[in-house]
Parts: C-alpha cells; structure tokens; sequence
C-alpha cells in the first residue's frame, strides 16, 4: 500500500474541487484481525481514556478540543504471542514522506512503548483568512506505525491513527504491509517498498541480507482489476485509515473515495481485492 502523503483532514470542504457525490458499501464480509500483541491507550490532559468503552463504541473517543493535550501510545507487548519472534520498531512520517524511528519509552525486555503527541486543530485557512472550524486532526501528525522483522526477510506493518469526523474522534488500527524483503547483489531490497526510500533505509538497518531469500525468487503480487464486476460495483486497491482515502476499481477506471463516502464513515474496514457497491448520487 503507497502512502500518498494526502491532506486528510476530514472537516474542511476542498475548495475548487469538483467530485462525484457517491456511497460506497461493502459486499463481501471479511474479518479484521488485529494482532493482539499491539495494545493502544489514549491519554487526555495526562488522564487515560477508558479503552475498554472505546472498543465497545467501535473505536469512538468522544470530543475534543484544540486546548486538549492528546498522546497516542503504541505498547507492543511480546509475550502475547511468543510463538511469532519478530523484532519490532515504532516509526515516524513527516508530510514529505520521511520516515524516522520512534524513541523506546520502556525499559521492561519484552515490551515496546511508542508515544505521539496528537495535534487538534480547530481553525483553517480558507479564502486567504483564518476560519474555525470542528476540531480536527491530520495525516501524518495523527498516527504511529509499527513494524514487525523477521529475521527471514517477513515484514509486517501496522498503522495505529486518531481521525476525526465532524469533531468527533475515533482511534484506528490497520495493518498496512505483510510483504518480504530479499537479497540483491548482497543488499536488501523490499519490492513493496523500494520506491519508498526513507522508509527503506530504515529497515535496512534492522535486516541482514545474509538471511534473506535471493531476489529471483520474487514473485509480483497479482494486479487487482475489475475484471468480472458488475456496473455499479468496485474493487478496492487501496484504503489507509489514517488518510482517510482510498482508490476502487471499477469498469470505467480507478475511483478516488474519501472517508465521507463509506457507508459507515471511519468505522468501515476495507482491505485490498474486496468488493463493493458504488452508489453514484446526484
């Protein structure tokens, strides 16, 4: 999945941008599986949000205001999963794409800790002037990612965000990458990512190409189409929580979906090759 680097602030009108008013829905059922070793807290004014009442109001947090402190924190905690020894680090990504590593705030084997700090906002510019608005937070300021190493090459990705929805916010987990990294002329290269350089200089330094499998043994992900689809149905490519956007398949080509579209908002859960509906409004 490519990181499109995308404003996603979810309040703001885009200004002088025309776009089809449509509803997409889901089709197929899938399950989400959230790794159980990722345990995410959320902290208000240096006060913890209950998350047991998030989970069971599907992610939802509540309010907040552009005073409030918010600090998103990744614990990934080993021993709930031994039998899967990855290594695993916190990552970081500016609006330019460049990725850094996360500071470890635990001192405990086992257990990593990653914190952010959130940024709300509550006003924009628009029209060359200052305008408020419902709280709001944005991509790339709003989430963590966590990657998990095997030694083997196995690389696994998980983005945990906060996305706001009409001043309303919400905390999502969505694994983004389970893909290899391979040899090549004795350095290591990520097929999934090796157009994303900042990203791969960073895990570079966590794998040995010693260990890894030979490039020919590479075999391309096959390309989703909308082979086989119906008119008013899509595939999906692509869709980043964090973002808040996504691409479909359809029969007339590639469709750009915003968050605002889905048929349940921020809730909805889509992964690549699923099918849905495309309800074109007018």
């Amino acid at each position: 999945m490519a990181n499109a680097g995308l404003d996603s602030r979810t309040e703001i009108p885009r200004q002088n941008e025309k776009r089809k008013s449509k509803r997409v829905k889901k089709i197929t059922s899938q399950a989400i599986d959230i790794d159980p070793r990722i345990v995410v807290e959320i902290f208000k004014n240096n006060q913890p949000i209950d998350m047991e009442q998030v989970v069971k109001k599907g992610g939802e947090l509540g309010n907040f205001t552009a005073q409030d402190e918010i600090v998103l924190q990744v614990s990934v905690i080993s021993s709930l999963a031994p039998q899967l020894p990855g290594n695993f680090i916190g990552l970081s990504c500016d609006g330019e794409h460049r990725v850094t590593e996360k500071k470890n705030h635990s001192n405990v084997p086992g257990i990593t800790v990653y914190r952010s700090v959130i940024p709300v906002k509550a006003t924009t510019e628009r029209g060359g002037r200052t305008v408020t608005v419902s709280p709001f937070c944005c991509h790339p300021t709003n989430h963590i990612k966590v990657a998990e190493l095997y030694k083997n090459g196995h690389v696994k990705m998980w983005e945990v965000a906060m996305v706001s929805e009409n001043g309303n916010f919400f905390v999502t987990v969505q694994q983004t990458y389970d893909t290899w990294a391979y040899r090549e002329n004795g350095k290591v290269t990520l097929p999934a990512l090796n157009r994303w350089l900042s990203m791969m200089k960073v895990l570079n330094k966590h794998l040995d190409p010693r260990r890894l499998k030979d490039i020919a043994e590479f075999t391309s992900t096959p390309e989703i189409t909308a082979d086989g689809l119906e008119n008013n149905q899509g595939r999906i490519a692509f869709f980043n929580k964090a973002m808040g956007f996504g691409i479909v398949k359809t029969a007339n080509g590639d469709e750009k979906i915003h968050w605002t579209e889905l048929d349940f908002g921020h809730r909805s859960e889509f992964r690549p090759g699923e099918i849905v509906s495309i309800e074109v409004q007018s």
